[in-house]
């Protein structure tokens, strides 16, 4: 075994010695070896493949079982659970789901899914699936290449099972990223744009005059207010759009009004004080205003009142 990464040696030139002097023919554990600080002196755990670790000293010499014992160098958990493990997990984690997001962005821009016009658009639940699966496998892959080792590529296929399984499972998702990066629901001004999960390149493209009805409300989850905007087709499907970003208000003013010069029937909910009370506070007055307005709130909620402001002018 050559525990070299770049070209520079992982381990200290005594500790290596040893190993080839004590364990020439020993079977390594592919990987790099453990290090853990005791009593001012580093020690290097080499694993073996069907044996328990040697343990060397910096300064070459093996760490018999009783010093092990009585000095308690061996650390509950092993490497698996040590600091830098975990901070290998969450930036494979990170990376992973970054590098699925923009391979599922590069598949949507090569099949053409952009539109002029266009108001919003958004991805099918599937692609949330599918992205988080793809990252999950994605993990121990970019885990593999964040620790320094001797990079044999033959060697590695042999001894890394998982990094190997890892790999099949990622070249048979491809087909599925492309089956989410085409999947999903476009509103723009002419038109809303529906491609289903399993339907590839099969886009139902709707006029809004076409639409058979629309719906504005509101609802909440998890203590997060929504704005909902919900298409029905004229075969019966309903197609969602919901949000809880304050910069989406507008983007809710604009599906409203674009569905609303086709002259596309629709209902607004009706929203109590409070509610409206609760739109300001997360998507600003615009919206308010909308609900306040369109939904007719002042003759609900005041209908003698507002019965008096009309027969007086």
């Amino acid at each position: 075994m050559n525990w070299t990464w770049l070209g520079r040696q992982v381990l200290p030139e005594e500790v290596e010695r040893t190993v080839r002097r004590e364990y020439p023919d020993e079977e390594w554990r592919e990987g790099w070896p453990y290090r853990r600080k005791n009593r001012g002196l580093y020690y290097y755990f080499l694993g073996r493949s069907s044996k328990a670790p040697v343990i060397i000293r910096e300064d070459g010499r093996v760490v018999s079982e009783e010093e092990q014992a009585r000095y308690r160098i061996l650390s509950r958990g092993g490497e698996s659970w040590s600091f830098l493990s975990i901070v290998r997990f969450i930036v494979a984690g990170v990376l992973g789901f970054f590098l699925s997001m923009v391979w599922l962005g590069l598949l949507a821009g090569i099949m053409g899914n952009a539109f002029e016009n266009e108001i919003e658009s958004e991805m099918s639940d599937g692609v949330a699936v599918v992205g988080l699966i793809h990252t999950l496998f994605l993990i121990p892959i970019i885990q593999h290449f964040l620790r320094p080792r001797h990079w044999n590529w033959l060697e590695i296929a042999r001894k890394r099972w998982l990094f190997g399984v890892c790999l099949i499972v990622l070249f048979a998702l491809t087909p599925l990223m492309v089956l989410a990066a085409d999947s999903y629901t476009t509103y723009t001004k002419e038109e809303v744009i529906h491609s289903r999960f399993w339907g590839l390149g099969d886009r139902e493209r709707v006029p809004w005059n076409d639409v058979e009805r629309v719906f504005l409300s509101t609802k909440w989850s998890a203590d997060e207010l929504y704005l909902v905007f919900e298409t029905e087709l004229a075969d019966g499907e309903k197609l969602l759009w919901e949000t809880s970003f304050a910069e989406d208000g507008e983007t809710f003013l604009q599906l409203h009004d674009a569905a609303a010069e086709k002259g596309v029937p629709m209902t607004v909910d009706w929203l109590q004080d409070e509610d409206l009370y609760y739109v300001n506070q997360s998507f600003g007055d615009e919206v308010r205003q909308f609900f306040y307005e369109t939904a007719q709130y002042f003759e609900k909620e005041y209908p003698e009142e507002a019965e008096k402001r009309k027969e007086n002018g």
